[in-house]
């Protein structure tokens, strides 16, 4: 059992994070540094027997304008550099442990990363760079930390090194897989890699961003359904612009009265509160309470696979009751893309077909128009007849044109 720890760091991935006390105008206005986002939302309760439907169901119409702001994130490389000295190093085995999971849904803010890196020839001084992907996505690794460097002495059980880690944005719920490269100081070059593939201690990580990790009030509401229904894609892209998100709360027992916050992020990008909902009342084991938030992006909203989570919250009280996010299918990796690049394709030129065309003339005489053979044709025609007629009529002459 290896036991001294010769490193241990926190990271914080913040690839824009929120807080939810935040209002609506200070989010906005906290924001200012890139493209505007402007959608278009409404709100209807909704059957949810009926939420199938693609009709559109409006009430309070709601105009939200936000700013995207995102922390760069390094990418690694599909083919790495890999150093020329890479077969004195090893990537010995790896471990984990999930430390935090203050609302028990099974998903953690914290966790913990151990490795052991060991080199066949003496000590060496290295260091490693850690990076996270979320199960399912066909992206690049995306780099979460970098340990400062430390050393590893020879094949040692004793100089493992850990890091200690806490979301604090951008990562929605779901499971992530890790990977380390381990690098040599003073050297180019991956000398040793080890992931998922290799240990399944970094395989499957049940997470969630600090932000989401928050303990529900229990106030007896939950939600019974969650789902999206895709509206309307012009282009036929397979993306779409048009859509809405269904929520079923329900309550043990009574009635209670809550409102609705729509959070959607793009992929690898940060979280951003879409809707605010009006209150609206919740019962006991009912469809109608469900809620329709019907959507059109219009701007802002790259092409791409977004995630969605909604948070529940008491009027009264003000505390976040009831959640769902990524972690349900329906909420995870929804195509979408807003109206201004969701374009039906232009029609083609009247009479032009679908390709262009090159129209070339030559010469005086070098082409004789539709009309002008006709012409020719019927008067050969008519010439033909009479000289028939003639052949058979011996009193009829044929008189030259002058």
């Amino acid at each position: 059992m290896k036991t001294l720890i010769v490193g241990l760091m926190a990271a914080s991935l913040s690839a824009g994070s929120w807080a939810a006390s935040e209002s609506a105008a200070d989010y906005v206005e906290s924001k200012k540094t890139a493209e505007t986002r402007i959608a278009s939302w409404s709100a209807a309760p909704v059957d949810l027997s009926q939420a199938t439907s693609n009709s559109v169901q409006k009430s309070n119409g709601i105009i939200w304008h936000a700013d995207k702001a995102q922390t760069p994130v390094e990418k690694r490389a599909t083919q790495p550099q890999q150093s020329s000295r890479s077969h004195y190093f090893t990537l010995w085995d790896a471990g984990r442990e999930m430390i935090r999971d203050d609302d028990d849904d099974g998903y953690y803010a914290r966790f913990k990363i151990r490795f052991d890196a060991d080199v066949s020839i003496g000590d060496a001084l290295v260091y490693a760079k850690l990076y996270i992907r979320r199960v399912g996505d066909s992206g690049p690794w995306l780099r979460y930390y970098t340990t400062n460097d430390f050393w590893i002495y020879g094949t040692s059980g004793t100089d493992d090194y850990y890091v200690d880690t806490i979301l604090t944005g951008g990562y929605p719920t779901g499971y992530y897989d890790v990977l380390i490269d381990l690098y040599e100081v003073g050297y180019d070059g991956i000398v040793a890699t080890i992931g998922p593939a290799e240990d399944s201690s970094l395989r499957d990580l049940a997470l969630e961003q600090e932000d989401f990790d928050r303990p529900l009030h229990y106030l007896g509401v939950h939600i019974n359904d969650a789902r999206t229904e895709l509206l309307e894609d012009r282009d036929g892209d397979g993306y779409y612009s048009r859509f809405s998100v269904t929520v079923d709360p329900d309550m043990d027992n009574g009635t209670g009265e809550v409102y609705a916050i729509v959070y959607a992020r793009a992929a690898s990008g940060a979280w951003l509160e879409e809707l605010r909902s009006d209150p609206f009342p919740v019962y006991v084991n009912s469809g109608a309470d469900a809620y329709q938030f019907t959507a059109e992006w219009q701007q802002g909203y790259p092409t791409d696979h977004y995630d969605f989570r909604i948070e529940l919250v008491d009027t009264l009280t003000g505390y976040v009751v009831a959640s769902v996010g990524s972690e349900d299918p329906s909420l995870s990796r929804v195509p979408l893309e807003d109206q201004s690049r969701d374009q039906r394709p232009s029609p083609p030129p009247p009479g032009g077909g679908d390709s262009d065309s090159d129209s070339r003339g030559s010469g005086g005489g070098g082409s004789i128009s539709y009309g002008l053979v006709l012409l020719l044709l019927a008067l050969l025609w008519q010439r033909s007849t009479a000289v028939r007629t003639a052949a058979a009529n011996p009193d009829v002459r044929l008189i030259p044109r002058k």
